[in-house]
């Protein structure tokens, strides 16, 4: 129950302070965020460092509905990523902060367990985990710290290995699909007939 609540919680917040527009720019940050921490954390139970109570359905060891809340919170985090450099490792630290306080409370609450764990290695994990989202999210293109618009996956558009014909097959579908994300499916314009054109089709069915 709680982690369903933990989800709630996360999924509200983003929607709420990122928006649509955020969520079609950001949603790569977001699958960024499951991979790592279902890698981070689903080797670290392997290795008997911690463990996850009352999550079921597991996957690796993590609750579904923990795993599931590192998509929105992925997604949140990257909306408000400073764009001045010295402001970073501030903005990593307080949301490794904000995430050890959320471990201390599933802890009290019996719903996550240190086994050979503590939570100084948590907070250095959450950096770590913090760093790798967020480099990521810059090698992807999708965050590029200066309060730009980035662009849309540089990685397939300056590939070497890629033909021009197929980046630019590439550039023309994802420019098709951001247009109809962000102004909607509009309907053809019917373009009014002239009257001249009426008179000259009724003389053509007349003369016939």
């Amino acid at each position: 129950m709680v982690w369903l609540i933990w989800l709630v919680i996360s999924l509200v917040l983003s929607f709420f302070l990122v928006g649509r527009k955020g969520w079609l720019r950001f949603w790569p940050v977001g699958l960024v965020a499951l991979a790592v921490v279902y890698i981070l954390d689903s080797t670290l139970i392997r290795l008997g460092a911690f463990a996850y109570h009352y999550g079921l359905p597991e996957l690796g060891g993590l609750p579904l509905l923990y795993f599931l809340s590192a998509m929105p919170n992925g997604v949140t985090i990257a909306r408000f990523y400073p764009p001045r450099h010295w402001l970073r490792l501030p903005y990593v630290l307080v949301l490794a902060a904000v995430l050890l306080l959320v471990e201390w409370l599933m802890s009290i609450t019996g719903n996550f367990r240190h086994l050979r764990w503590s939570l100084g290695q948590s907070l250095g994990l959450n950096v770590v985990g913090l760093v790798l989202v967020f480099w990521l999210g810059e090698w992807l293109g999708v965050l590029n710290g200066d309060g730009t618009e980035p662009r849309r996956f540089p990685l397939i558009e300056s590939n070497r290995f890629l033909s021009p014909t197929a980046r630019s097959t590439f550039r023309k579908a994802a420019g098709r699909f951001s247009s109809i994300s962000t102004t909607g499916l509009k309907a053809p314009s019917k373009k009014p007939v002239s009257g001249a054109a009426h008179s000259s089709s009724r003389t053509d069915i007349v003369s016939l």
